[in-house]
């Protein structure tokens, strides 16, 4: 035990093993307060049995009415969104037939300039070989 590593290491231990003892005192001496705190508690202050099956009960009840008022809600939505979508749509519809009857010709035409070099572009862009 000449070499002072070897002393340091004992030191080390030692002091390591008392604060472990001294650690596991005071989780058993808080362990022990918790349990003489919960036999001190008054029996007047503590919900019955029937009370709090009570308050679940009308929990429950609240949840089963909140959850019917979602889905009326949702169902009404959806369908006036189906409807708005309808209504919209056979808009379009009718806008896109009446501006084809009365320009005489279609929106676009397949005959119009084509830009091979913005072709590539936009093909590269969308699908990149490198993904």
């Amino acid at each position: 035990m000449d070499d002072p590593g070897s002393l340091i290491y004992v030191a080390f231990l030692a002091i390591s093993i008392i604060a472990g003892f001294i650690n596991s005192q005071k989780k058993k001496r808080a362990a022990q307060d918790a349990l003489e705190g919960v036999g001190q508690e008054d029996s007047d202050s503590a919900p019955s049995a029937v009370e709090i099956s009570q308050m679940i009960d009308l929990e429950r009840v609240a949840q089963k009415e909140a959850i019917a008022k979602l889905q009326e809600l949702s169902v009404k939505k959806a369908k006036s969104k189906r409807h708005d979508f309808k209504r919209t749509r056979t808009k379009q519809i009718i806008e896109v037939e009446e501006e084809e009857a009365y320009s005489g010709h279609p929106l676009f035409d397949i005959t119009d300039e084509f830009d091979a070099r913005k072709a590539v572009i936009y093909s590269e862009i969308l699908n990149p070989p490198h993904l």
